[in-house]
Order: structure tokens, then C-alpha cells, then sequence
């Protein structure tokens, strides 16, 4: 459904550089390059090995360049476009919006729907901005790093203005094309509030020759593929390979996202807590249990209601998993050197926590945790939901450096792990606790892909 208003945002500013370096595994041949770069036509299939991706330092304040060079001048055209902005000319922007305490879905949600909306700033060419402040601020606990989102305060109210909501929609492909339907109207601000990454996904999906005759509404399936393989064929790069889904999730979070200081400074706090010394990386395991159902007010609890996900029946699997992988007992064995010995538990069920500390000295949660539901809790009590979501982002911090992930079928679990700091190299490891062999576990594509099955990738 499309939706017309007019808002103005009030966010803070922050700037720092990401980097990224790749390794590529598939030769461009001629033919490839004849076919491949006109958007408005169909291609055909090209078979593909995944490549790991790496986000350096942001220290090392590097270009991108390569196959990412696509990036680079994105990242270019946006600081130019925001100096624009600033100076109070015309710029057409996209907006990913969550604010008036309407639902945007569980932190996961909304990162995946932000990582969506950048893309589609991306493809259709337009200055990409976040406002979100429900229930507060992203700028308290993300920041920005490549691409400098925050400036939505310098947005002209008067703009016209056209908000397409995608929350939950039941018919991915329609909502894609209202997207670009409304872009294709020129209107000055597009507001898009989205909170899966199927949309991604679709921009990172190769066509399929003769799949969609006739259809204007598919021309944009690819286009990301299609810049990024252009930019490969204008770096002289010799080999080419189609990016994971997982690939491309590691690569637009890291492109757009630093931890705030707040949350880096609470996740050493928690690392403390459980004995870990943060002087030097810390190794471990974490498993990650999505329990849901009801979880009232309570001490360090900021209480609501959600479906039941897993049962505290499942205890023993996560933590069976978690041995598993802890001890090398898998096949084929992972064998982390020095052998691991903790194993950092998080939950939405205070219950699970202390019942897996119990059960195994190996395992330990973070006591002064508070728990919380971005989407969901209810409390009236304003610090409570503000320790709560800060809490809440240190545990994601902590969850994607863990060596391993031992997680639930939740949104944020796989977050966690497609930002993993192993996202995209061998050395991966993310599984679902009840199918504990398959260690690297794409989330995105298995939980996303049925959305988009009208462009199954080759």
C-alpha cells in the first residue's frame, strides 16, 4: 500500500570508513559482457562458486575498489549529494522510516528492512537516509560508517512525499514494483518502511532470460548483480563470482554500520561479568535461544507478549550443539585452537539462562542483562526500555563475535551471524541448534528465498 505524507526527523551526525577486500573465483568470459548490462533486459544463467568477502579495519581507510568499486562511487555520489542537502538544494532521497511507535518488526527485522532500503537507494539512484526513533534513536546504539545516513533533520518538509509500507506484506513481488513505481514518479522523498531483506535479495538475484516477457515491473530484478559484475569487467578483474546472500547482508551492514561507543563500552561490561578478559579477543561460543510466548514485568525484565518460538524443552539440544562444537565432535570436526571453554548464553527466557548455567560450569549468561522487545515491550518505566535496547545490541555485538553460533529460527540469530566477523570466510560457523552438522547455515537465503521464488537464483 502506498501512503502520502510529509515528515521532518531530528537525528544526530557520525561518520567513519569501512573497508572491504575480496577474492573472487569464476572467469568473465566475452560473451558474459555483451549481455549483462542493460537493465531493461533479460539474461541469461551463469553458474557461480560463492567468494568470501572480507570489511577491514576501519583504520586502514582504504578504497574499495575491484569488483566493489560499484560501492566506491555510491559512497562518492552520496557525500556529494549531501553536501547538496546541506546547502539546501534539491536532492531526491530515500528514507528508511520507523518512528510514531508504529510496528517495524524486532531488531532484526528493522536491520534487514535498513539493509533492503539501501540497496534500493543504490539501484534507483537516490541519497539514502535512516530515520528511525521508535522507540529511540538508532544513532544511541548504530552508527554510521561508509555511508553517512544520519541527516534526515535536513530533509524539507515541503518535499513531496511518498511513503510505500512493505511491513510484513504478503506479496513480495507487487511490493517490490510499488517501490520503483514510486520512484518512477520523480517524487522529490521516498519513505520506505520495510523490514525484510527480500527486497535485497531480489536487487542481488541474476534474470533469467525469457522468465518475465512483457513484465516492466521485473526490470529491476539484478541490478545490483549487474553493477557489481560491470565494475569486475572495468577493473580488468580476471575472475567473477556471484556474491551469498549472506555475502551481500555482511557487506551493506558493515558499508552503513559501526557500534556506537555506548554499546561497545556495554558489551566489554557484560564480557567482565563473565570473566573474560577484554585486554586481549576473547574466544567462545554463543548460543542464542528464541523462546517467545509471554514474559511479564519484572526486575530487569521490560515484560510483553509474542508467539512461542522453541519450548525450554529444546535446553538440551542447544546445549548438546554447543558441546559439539565447543569439543571438535562434529563432522567433519571443527577443531578451534586454543580448544574453547565458554560458552556465553543469550535468551530471551531468564529461566533457559540459569538452567543451562546450572547444568555446565562451561556455560555462562550475563546476570545484569535487561530483557526487552524492541516491537513489543510495554513498560512504562522509560529507563528500564532504554537499558533494555542498549542491552539488546550489545548482545547482537557479542553474538556475531562469537567463533561459533549455536542460534534459534529468529530474525535475530541470523543477523548476528551473517555480520559475524567470519561472515564470509571459511572459518564461518552459524548453525540452527536442532541441525547441528550443517555449521554454516545461510539464514537470509533458506528464511528469505521462498519470497522471491519467482526469481530463483540459477
Amino acid at each position: 500500500m502506498i501512503f502520502r505524507k510529509q515528515n521532518v526527523r531530528l537525528c544526530f551526525l557520525g561518520c567513519f570508513i569501512t573497508t572491504l577486500s575480496f577474492l573472487a573465483v569464476e572467469q568473465i568470459t566475452e560473451a558474459d559482457d555483451k549481455v549483462l548490462f542493460d537493465s531493461d533486459n533479460l539474461y541469461s544463467p551463469v553458474k557461480h562458486r560463492y567468494i568470501p568477502v572480507d570489511v577491514l579495519s576501519a583504520s586502514k581507510r582504504k578504497i574499495l575498489g575491484g569488483c566493489e568499486a560499484w560501492l566506491d562511487e555510491y559512497a562518492d555520489w552520496h557525500a556529494r549529494e549531501l553536501q547538496l542537502l546541506r546547502a539546501g538544494k534539491p536532492v531526491k532521497t530515500l528514507i528508511y522510516t520507523c518512528a510514531n511507535h508504529e510496528p517495524c518488526g524486532g531488531i532484526g527485522d528493522r536491520i534487514s528492512g535498513m539493509l533492503s532500503a539501501f540497496y534500493i537507494a543504490v539501484a534507483s539512484r537516490r541519497l539514502f537516509l535512516i530515520d528511525h526513533l521508535s522507540p529511540f534513536s538508532l544513532s544511541q546504539t548504530l552508527v554510521p560508517s561508509l555511508i553517512d545516513w544520519d541527516n534526515v533533520n535536513l530533509v524539507d518538509d515541503t518535499l513531496s512525499t511518498t511513503t510505500v509500507y512493505l511491513v510484513d506484506t504478503a506479496n513480495p513481488i507487487e511490493s517490490f514494483a510499488d517501490i520503483f513505481d514510486a520512484h518512477d514518479t520523480g517524487v522529490d522523498v521516498l519513505r520506505l518502511k520495510v523490514n525484510r531483506y527480500y527486497a535485497g535479495m531480489t536487487l542481488w538475484t541474476p534474470q533469467i532470460s525469457g522468465i518475465y516477457p512483457g513484465e516492466t515491473k521485473f526490470r529491476r530484478i539484478g541490478a545490483l548483480y549487474n553493477m557489481r559484475r560491470e565494475s569486475c569487467i572495468s577493473a580488468e578483474v580476471k575472475y567473477f563470482s556471484q556474491l551469498a546472500t549472506r555475502q551481500t547482508f555482511h557487506l551493506a551492514f558493515w558499508s552503513l554500520f559501526e557500534f556506537s561507543y555506548a554499546v561497545k563500552q556495554r558489551s566489554t561490561e557484560m564480557l567482565r561479568q563473565v570473566g573474560v578478559q577484554t585486554s586481549s579477543k576473547s574466544e567462545y561460543i554463543a548460543v542464542h535461544a528464541r523462546i517467545g510466548g509471554s514474559n511479564p514485568d519484572s526486575i530487569g525484565v521490560a515484560g510483553w507478549d509474542d508467539p512461542e518460538r522453541h519450548s525450554q524443552k529444546d535446553l538440551g539440544n542447544f546445549m548438546s550443539c554447543a558441546r559439539q562444537k565447543m569439543f571438535g565432535s562434529i563432522v567433519p570436526p571443527r577443531v578451534f585452537k586454543p580448544p574453547l571453554e565458554l560458552v556465553l548464553v543469550f535468551s530471551d527466557s531468564t529461566y533457559f539462562k540459569e538452567q543451562a548455567q546450572h547444568a555446565d560450569p562451561h556455560f555462562k549468561f550475563i546476570p545484569s542483562t535487561t530483557l526487552f522487545h524492541v516491537d513489543r515491550s510495554k513498560t512504562s518505566n522509560e529507563s528500564v526500555l532504554e537499558a533494555g535496547n542498549l542491552d539488546a545490541y550489545a548482545e547482537l555485538s557479542l553474538l556475531s563475535e562469537a567463533s561459533c553460533i549455536v542460534g534459534s529460527l529468529s530474525t535475530f540469530s541470523g543477523v548476528a551471524a551473517s555480520m559475524s566477523r567470519d561472515g564470509n570466510g571459511d572459518n564461518r560457523c552459524f548453525c540452527i541448534f536442532d541441525s547441528c552438522s550443517n555449521d554454516n547455515y545461510d539464514f537470509f537465503e533458506q528464511t528469505e528465498r521462498a519470497r522471491v521464488s519467482f526469481i530463483q537464483p540459477p
